[in-house]
């Protein structure tokens, strides 16, 4: 990826909450900025409002609606006649025709009506009425809305009225001679579209005369004689096919039943819908004598088998007429099947060669008969088909010739009515429009309005107010409360230290915490050490430092290392500020062996250190100074020997606490911040800028220093919500002089 491309991070809500949150806080410091801005917004409003000329309005409602057509009967036309309507005559308030109308009407009134006009000459009122006129057509309905603005009341009236009249003369002559000119416009169509009609229709009983037309009519469900006789024609052709097909069939398996000498009488049935039922049957030899006798014995033979079967429920089996019955029934049945083998006798003994030669002869006559057949009706199909055709042709001629001419006479017919509408609607326009609403003006004035110049006052007040404390905020670079603090830092506030008095003297006489141990400002000090003391974590190396010089760290560590050793500690104070040693110099040891020279002995620190430890008037304090300044204090302080120096001041101290150089002058302090187990960051909100802060944690962070979090020193003692009027940490003393074993009780339970 592109480094030179930003990251684009999400604003969680969080975020938001706090910027709202340092917002409020902004506001709350600089309030008198925002009050200042709504002041002078309202005192600009009121000046207005009371300067403003009163102006009044006069309203009016007409309602407009379409009486009739005018226009020729095309839907696009139609439809955007009543699209474009509203809107067309909403736009006619403001034509210069009506408005010089209403001029005329308004030059006519008294003078008091005349005051919107009356210092401009009569040539400038319509374009004086056009800008105090409004006009708007009503959402979803059809009605305008007519406004005016005065200074007068009746004079608004006055001049809304006056403008409706001028309208709805103008919308009355307007109508009057556009109906006259469109009646004479769809006269000459009529006309023409006359002369047309008549024209198609000749065409039309020609082109019928032509066909020979026989009267079927368009939509009827008789057909044609010419199509219904190709039809019929092809229909014959196609069974004669099938019939000639069969024939070919029956020849062919006649040929192979000869050759194969195989029976050929079961052909004769597949000839029987060809050559006849009497033929087959005289081919079998079985003529029609013979089918008779056969006939009339299975009748007889039927009639004796019903009698015998009536007989039975009523006789026995061995009764006289039971017995009769049925030697009748057996000799009819044996006189039938004797006759019928007779008949197969005879059959059996035709010659096959003659059969076959018979069945051949008759097949063949039948098939020159169907091709024959077969022949003429294609011939007789062809002239069918092309008769049809050349009908469809002309048919299809009249029918578009039909429909033309019943399009003529619908327009034609169309434009009869639209003329006849037109004259009886001669003296009547088309857009009715009438007055439902008459004009009337309001009892107050519409302008100025209290309410949204007051309520705008304010709302610009705010929103200018807001955005000049914004500004204000982007260009005072600093802090203004602890929260806004850890806000941006995202470290805690660890404590907050008031304004320290000068005091006179030296070493721990000059330290808070030392001279006057019940002072509300020496308990910022014991806040502090409580804080390290329940971090949490074995914090017996401290380091404290801060973003520029000047800042009061060597101050905050000294009055820190004096409250541990208040409460019993064994405490080492170690300057490793080597280019600017304050602790040093606030011991006046500024000069003296110390933390350079341990770091550049040759012995072991076990053997260099002890004698280079200087003791204070506290027993439980001890100081390290500086030394001598050093060439190099960043190579000296990044040692093997001042990790030594830290492993044997932990083994012989309780707490350590190391004064560094300021993270933005050097890299000493993120160097004693390796070995520390933790850093304190001094911050002076008069002072320190807060880019610069800001700088310092995230160099402290980059290095991987464990930053427990800030000090704030130096805040004023007065009550207020920032760190210049400070309200946090203790408003008032609250030890005595009565109280001291109470304090000291606190202390060390603290400890």
């Amino acid at each position: 990826m592109n480094e030179s491309q930003p990251h684009h991070f999400p604003v969680t809500s969080t975020q938001v909450v706090h910027s709202l949150m340092r917002f409020a806080f902004i506001l709350r410091h600089r309030w008198k900025l925002v009050v200042g801005v709504l002041a002078a917004f309202f005192a600009l409003s009121c000046f207005y409002y009371f300067a403003a000329i009163r102006m009044y309005a006069a309203r009016a409602e007409l309602l407009v609606q379409q009486t009739g057509p005018v226009f020729l009967p095309t839907s696009g036309a139609e439809s955007a006649s009543q699209q474009t309507m509203l809107p067309t005559y909403e736009r006619l308030f403001q034509n210069h025709v009506v408005l010089h109308r209403a001029a005329k009407r308004i030059q006519a009134m008294p003078r008091h009506l005349q005051v919107d006009v009356a210092d401009a000459p009569f040539e400038k009122w319509p374009d004086r009425l056009k800008q105090s006129l409004s006009a708007r057509s009503i959402r979803l309905t059809k009605a305008i809305e007519i406004s005016y603005q005065s200074r007068s009341p009746r004079a608004a009236e006055a001049v809304v009225n006056a403008v409706v009249e001028s309208y709805l003369e103008f919308m009355q002559l307007y109508h009057q001679n556009v109906a006259g000119e469109i009646a004479d416009i769809l006269q000459r169509e009529s006309e023409q579209v006359s002369q047309r009609l008549s024209e198609k229709e000749h065409e039309l009983l020609e082109a019928q005369r032509r066909l020979g037309d026989i009267g079927i009519r368009e939509g009827s469900n008789l057909v044609h004689p010419l199509v219904q006789r190709a039809v019929k024609i092809n229909e014959m052709l196609v069974q004669v096919q099938q019939d000639r097909m069969r024939l070919d069939a029956t020849r062919a398996a006649i040929q192979s039943a000869i050759r194969k000498g195989e029976d050929l009488r079961q052909h004769l049935l597949n000839l029987e819908p060809f050559v006849g039922r009497e033929l087959v049957f005289n081919a079998l030899g079985m003529g029609e004598r013979d089918r008779q006798l056969i006939t009339r014995l299975e009748k007889d033979l039927v009639d004796k088998q019903q009698e015998l079967a009536a007989m039975e429920p009523y006789f026995g089996k061995n009764h006289p007429q039971v017995l009769e019955a049925e030697r009748s029934v057996q000799q009819l049945a044996a006189a039938v099947q004797t006759h019928q083998d007779t008949v197969g006798q005879r059959a059996q003994q035709m010659n096959s060669r003659r059969l076959g030669e018979m069945l051949l002869t008759m097949v063949n006559q039948e098939l020159a008969k169907a091709v024959d057949h077969e022949q003429r009706l294609s011939q007789q199909y062809e002239l069918a088909r092309t008769e049809a055709t050349r009908l469809n042709g002309q048919l299809e001629e009249i029918a578009i010739r039909k429909s033309e001419v019943e399009r003529l006479r619908l327009l034609n017919n169309t434009l009869i009515n639209r003329i006849e509408n037109i004259d009886i609607n001669q003296n009547q326009p088309d857009v009715r429009v009438e007055v439902v609403d008459p004009p009337k003006a309001t009892e107050n004035p519409i302008s100025p309005r209290p309410l949204l110049i007051f309520g705008g006052a304010i709302f610009a007040g705010l929103v200018v107010g807001g955005a000049g404390v914004l500004l204000a905020d982007m260009l005072d670079d600093r802090f203004r409360s602890p929260e806004e603090l850890k806000l941006q830092l995202g470290v805690p506030v660890l404590a907050l230290v008031r304004h320290l008095p000068e005091r006179l003297g030296s070493g721990l006489q000059k330290l808070q915490i030392f001279a006057s141990p019940d002072s509300v400002e020496s308990e910022a000090f014991r806040t502090l050490r409580t804080t390290v003391a329940f971090s949490g974590e074995e914090l017996n190396c401290l380091s404290i430092t801060s973003s520029e010089p000047g800042d009061g760290k060597t101050t905050i560590l000294s009055n820190l290392g004096v409250s541990f050793a208040q409460v019993g500690k064994r405490t080492l104070l170690i300057d490793a500020d080597l280019r600017r040693p304050g602790l040093s110099k606030l011991f006046e040891l500024k000069g003296h062996p110390g933390l350079s020279d341990i770091l550049r002995a040759h012995d072991s620190v076990d053997q260099v250190a002890p004698e280079l430890v200087h003791h204070t008037d506290d027993a439980n304090l001890d100081v390290i100074p500086s030394g001598p300044r050093p060439l190099d204090p960043t190579g000296l302080l990044g040692s093997q020997r001042f990790s030594e120096l830290l492993a044997w001041a932990q083994m012989n101290y309780d707490q350590i606490l190391v004064d560094c150089t300021p993270m933005l002058v050097a890299s000493d302090a993120a160097i004693v911040g390796k070995f520390a187990d933790g850093m304190m960051l001094v911050v002076q909100p008069q002072k320190n800028h807060r880019r610069l802060v800001l700088r310092t944690i995230e160099e402290a962070k980059s290095v991987g220093l464990k930053l427990m979090g800030v000090v704030v020193n130096r805040i004023s003692n007065e009550n207020g919500g920032d760190f210049y009027g400070s309200g946090y940490g203790y408003g008032h003393e609250y030890a005595d002089k009565d109280s001291e074993d109470l304090i000291e009780q606190r202390n060390d339970l603290a400890a």
